[in-house]
C-alpha cells in the first residue's frame, strides 16, 4: 500500500486489493482448513458488470462517494485500487501510519474446489460480484 499526503488535505491511496492465481493465507470453515485462489480475470468480470464498487474503511464504514475518487483494475497482477479521499479518520490514520492494507466484499458467483498434493483443500474462485474494497 502506498500512501501520499496531499497538500490540499486528501491522500491518494493506492495498491493491490488482492493479487490472482496465487494462494491465500490458511483459511477455515466448517470442514477445516483450506486456501483460496482468486482466478485470473474474475475480477476483471465483475468491474464490467458491477454498476458501482462501494469503498469501505475496516469493511464498517462507507467512504462517501462524494469525498472519494476510485479507479480500480485487474492487471496480470491482480485487483488495484488508487483512490484519492477526504476522509478525515482514513487521513488521520494515515498520517499516523496506520493503515494495513486493503481488503474487499464479495458474494460468490461460483466457485471450484479440489485438494494439493498434501492434502489442504483449494477454493478457487471463477465469478464473484464484488461489492466493495476497503481500506483497513
Amino acid at each position: 500500500m502506498k500512501v501520499e499526503i496531499r497538500s490540499d488535505g486528501t491522500a491518494q491511496i493506492s495498491g493491490y486489493v488482492n493479487v490472482v492465481d496465487r494462494e491465500s493465507r490458511v483459511l477455515h470453515d466448517v470442514s477445516g482448513q483450506f486456501v483460496e485462489v482468486i482466478e485470473a480475470g474474475t475480477f476483471r468480470r465483475a468491474l464490467e458488470r458491477a454498476e458501482k464498487v462501494g469503498l469501505m474503511f475496516n469493511h464498517r464504514r462507507n467512504i462517501d462517494t462524494a469525498d472519494h475518487r476510485a479507479d480500480l483494475v485487474e492487471d496480470s497482477i491482480g485487483l488495484r485500487a488508487n483512490v484519492v479521499v477526504s476522509d478525515a479518520e482514513v487521513i488521520q490514520r494515515a498520517k499516523a501510519n496506520k493503515l494495513t492494507g486493503w481488503s474487499f466484499g464479495f458474494y460468490l458467483g461460483a466457485d471450484k474446489w479440489d485438494t494439493r498434493a498434501d492434502g489442504m483443500r483449494r477454493r478457487t474462485i471463477t465469478d464473484l460480484e464484488l461489492i466493495e474494497v476497503s481500506i483497513l
